[in-house]
């Protein structure tokens, strides 16, 4: 019998190089002065929906979207206690534009089209492999047949051998010698080692022999055909089951941006991954105030991650990394150029991974360096200050993107978040490190 193979049913553009981007703080939306206490944005979105899951219907700019809770402020863990600049620091930031926290229809509407073309192609995938498999299933059946059927004519045949045996040695008491023994026979008594072989047969059970001998062969064949064609079976399966990988994570990228941009996320990168690994806390703090009423007075221009010391900060994508060091404000900084052409700034790491220098390509989830509070985050909570900047340009709120990419896992609160374990990495497989 043979065992059915098991196979499971489911689940970068290049840019150029780095662009010039400004050192955060950098300019944003068009206007003059700093307008502090503009609105953050949501604070909860809905999780990554599940295979099957039917996307809300399409929304234009400014309408809300079914099932969107409502625009909330998010208490900020940082406050402004972690964010003291150096005076005039965001001087030449623009007031808050709240079209920065628009759904984009033509977005959503994209979006949903590429998530329905990347389901066809994973359902057409996964169908191929199921069709696959009934092949495979029908043709283990057949050998299983040609075994029963087989086992069944070699013991009649292995009788007949038997029977034909002692017919020869009668034979040969007798003296019978007019027609020659069949060697295949072998030596089936001890006048054997005389070293003659026994020399008569009766035609009938010469028949019968050739009869039995010509039904093996064919079984032979027959197996050795059935034993090819599963063959031919299992080396296209791997073959579909390649294309489903494909196909899977081409799923998973159109589900994840259909989220983000239906929850006002302005970009999305495929093969976004989450910048860091492991447990984290974050919340919508884009366009929150900060040290209102003062010379430093600004609004929030990205997402603070909050997590232990030592936690390992990862590449969103696949890109190349430029101004690795000490900025001051960021402390330990560095962007990325991503292959999508969006920048990634993250600032206020611990530690940068020995090979994080500028010119370093990179691929998505490589270990970048740890998490911190350098720069103006010192003496706060340890967080990664993380920022988007579609096409080397002004930046975007990060939490519809991130959110979307955390999916639907729970947060824990901030205060166990923060006793957690540094590193991630230490609680998976080695293999898998």
């Amino acid at each position: 019998m043979v065992s059915l193979l098991a196979v499971s049913a489911v689940a970068v553009p290049t840019g150029g190089g780095p662009a010039a981007a400004q050192e955060t703080p950098s300019t944003t939306a068009a206007g003059s002065g700093p307008t502090p206490g503009a609105p953050a944005g949501n604070g909860t979105v809905p999780g990554e929906p599940v295979p099957g899951e039917t996307v809300p219907g399409e929304t234009v700019p400014g309408e809300t979207v079914p099932g969107d809770p409502a625009t909330t402020t998010v208490p900020d863990p940082l406050g402004g206690s972690a964010e003291s600049l150096s005076d005039g620091a965001y001087g030449t930031q623009p007031p808050f534009d709240l079209g920065s926290m628009a759904v984009l229809g033509a977005e959503v509407r994209r979006s949903r089209s590429e998530l329905a073309a990347a389901q066809a192609r994973f359902d057409q995938a996964q169908g191929a492999i199921d069709a696959t498999l009934g092949e495979f299933k029908k043709l283990a059946g057949q050998i299983e047949d040609v075994g029963v059927e087989r086992d069944d004519k070699i013991a009649s045949a292995s009788a007949a051998k038997v029977s034909m045996q002692q017919r020869a040695v009668d034979a040969y008491i007798r003296g019978d010698t007019a027609t020659k023994m069949i060697g295949a026979l072998g030596d089936p008594v001890e006048y054997s080692r005389a070293g003659r072989y026994l020399e008569t047969l009766a035609g009938l059970d010469r028949a019968a022999l050739r009869t039995y001998e010509r039904r093996i062969d064919e079984m032979n064949d027959a197996e050795r055909s059935l034993v090819d064609g599963q063959a031919a079976l299992q080396a296209k399966v791997n073959g579909l089951e390649a294309e489903r990988t494909v196909a899977l994570q081409g799923l998973l990228d159109a589900r994840r941006c259909a989220d983000a941009y239906q929850h006002a996320s302005h970009t999305c990168a495929p093969g976004f991954v989450f910048p860091v690994l492991g447990e984290v806390t974050f919340a919508d703090t884009w366009g929150a105030p900060r040290l209102a009423g003062s010379a430093d007075q600004h609004w929030h221009e990205g997402t603070d991650i909050m997590a232990p010391l030592g936690r390992e900060v990862v590449a969103v994508e696949g890109g190349t990394l430029f101004k690795v060091g000490d900025q001051g404000l960021g402390g330990l900084r560095l962007w990325l150029h991503g292959d999508s052409g969006n920048d990634y700034y993250y600032a206020h790491f611990s530690s940068f991974a020995p090979e994080s220098v500028d010119g370093l390509v990179v691929t998505a989830g490589t270990v970048l360096g740890s998490i911190g509070n350098t720069g103006d985050a010192a003496g706060g909570p340890t967080h990664l200050h993380f920022e988007i900047h579609p096409g080397a340009g002004i930046p975007v709120d990060p939490f519809p993107l991130l959110k979307a990419s955390w999916g639907t896992r729970p947060m824990q609160p901030q205060s166990a978040i923060m006793e957690g374990v540094p590193s991630a990495l230490v609680t998976l497989p080695a293999e898998e490190r």
